[in-house]
């Protein structure tokens, strides 16, 4: 399979970028729903300004998210080795981005006095699922790219 010690980098590392790249659009398709289930439990509340213009911004963002999972599955059929680094960036910044989204919308919820009925409830549960599954990975990823960063800044 390769030389020893090296399975982790050649083996599940990629399948890793892989998983993250595809899991994007996932999470966008899901987010997409849940927004539009969301405006529809929403309808019948007296939606002050600032809750409406949240409820806006939130209708888009599936948008933004699905353009990074083409642009991340655009590079795996491209060429993953060369493109490593860059999937891995657009995955953990589309995961960044869905989290933020998903503390939006319970917020949106909270504020605007919305009881969700038990299916958008679900559907929240399962995004929130799915943006922890791979959380620590991410945060030792997040880590390494952090220490990489400050290197060269600190043996000054």
């Amino acid at each position: 399979l390769g030389p020893a010690g090296d399975a982790f980098n050649a083996m599940s590392l990629p399948m890793r970028r892989v998983e993250d790249a595809l899991a994007l659009a996932t999470i966008a398709g899901a987010m997409r729903h849940q927004i539009t289930r969301l405006a529809r439990e929403l309808a019948d509340h007296d939606l002050d300004d600032e809750s409406l213009s949240e409820l806006g911004m939130l209708a888009t963002a599936p948008d933004g998210l699905s353009a990074l999972a083409n642009r991340a599955t655009a590079l795996l059929d491209d060429d993953l080795t060369e493109h490593a680094d860059q999937v891995a960036g657009i995955a953990s910044a589309g995961e960044d981005w869905a989290r933020m989204v998903a503390k939006r919308s319970q917020a949106l919820m909270k504020s605007s006095g919305l009881v969700p009925s038990p299916g958008l409830a679900a559907e929240c549960r399962d995004i929130e699922k799915s943006l922890g599954i791979a959380r620590a990975a991410h945060i030792i990823q997040a880590q390494r790219r952090a220490r990489a960063l400050l290197r060269p800044l600190t043996s000054r």
